[in-house]
C-alpha cells in the first residue's frame, strides 16, 4: 500500500512543477518581449510628400510642416515636424528644421539670407546649411529627397542633437 502513495505523491509533485513552469513561461515570455522590444525596434524614415517641384521657386526657402506618426509600444501619437526646402541654383536642398545644437526650430531671416535658431543664437547659411555663428556643433541636417512625376518628397528623419557627427535617432 505504501507504493501507491509514493507514486501518487511523486505524480502530484511533477504535475505541480509542470504547472509552475507553464505559468512562469506564460507570464515571463510576454513580459520579457515587452521589456526588450523597444530596444531592438528602429523607426524607419518616412517619405513625406512636400508638394510639386514647381511650387519651390528660386530665392528664399519655404517651410513645410506635417504630422509624423510615432509608435511607442501600444501608443500612437502624431508629432509635428518641419523641413525647409531651398532651391539653390544647382539643386534643391531639403533641411530638417531642427537646430543641431538642442533641436529648436530654426526660422528664416530674409534680410541676411540665413536660418536663425532663436533660442541660442545659432546662425546657418541657407545655401548649404553651414554654421555661421553660435553654438551648433554641425551644419543643418540635409535630408534625402526625390522628384517623381513632378512631385517632391523627402525622407524625413531626426538626428541626435548636440554632437559634431550626424547620427540618426
Amino acid at each position: 500500500m505504501a507504493v501507491p502513495d509514493a507514486s501518487r505523491r511523486a505524480f502530484l509533485g511533477r504535475m505541480a512543477g509542470a504547472l509552475g513552469a507553464f505559468l512562469a513561461a506564460a507570464i515571463g515570455v510576454p513580459l520579457a518581449g515587452a521589456a526588450l522590444a523597444p530596444a531592438t525596434r528602429r523607426d524607419e524614415p518616412q517619405w513625406i510628400v512636400l508638394g510639386t517641384e514647381a511650387e519651390f521657386a528660386p530665392g528664399g526657402p519655404r517651410m513645410i510642416t506635417f504630422g509624423s506618426t510615432r509608435t511607442d509600444a501600444y501608443l500612437q501619437a502624431t508629432v509635428s515636424r518641419a523641413v525647409w526646402v531651398y532651391r539653390a541654383p544647382d539643386a534643391l536642398r531639403v533641411y530638417n528644421a531642427r537646430c543641431t545644437h538642442l533641436g529648436c526650430l530654426v526660422t528664416y531671416r530674409a534680410s541676411s539670407g540665413t536660418f536663425l535658431c532663436p533660442c541660442h543664437g545659432g546662425v546657418f547659411d541657407v545655401r548649404d546649411g553651414a554654421v555661421l555663428d553660435g553654438p551648433p556643433p554641425r551644419p543643418l541636417d540635409q535630408l534625402e529627397y526625390r522628384v517623381e512625376r513632378g512631385e517632391l518628397s523627402a525622407r524625413y528623419r531626426d538626428f541626435l542633437v548636440g554632437v559634431p557627427e550626424q547620427r540618426p535617432l
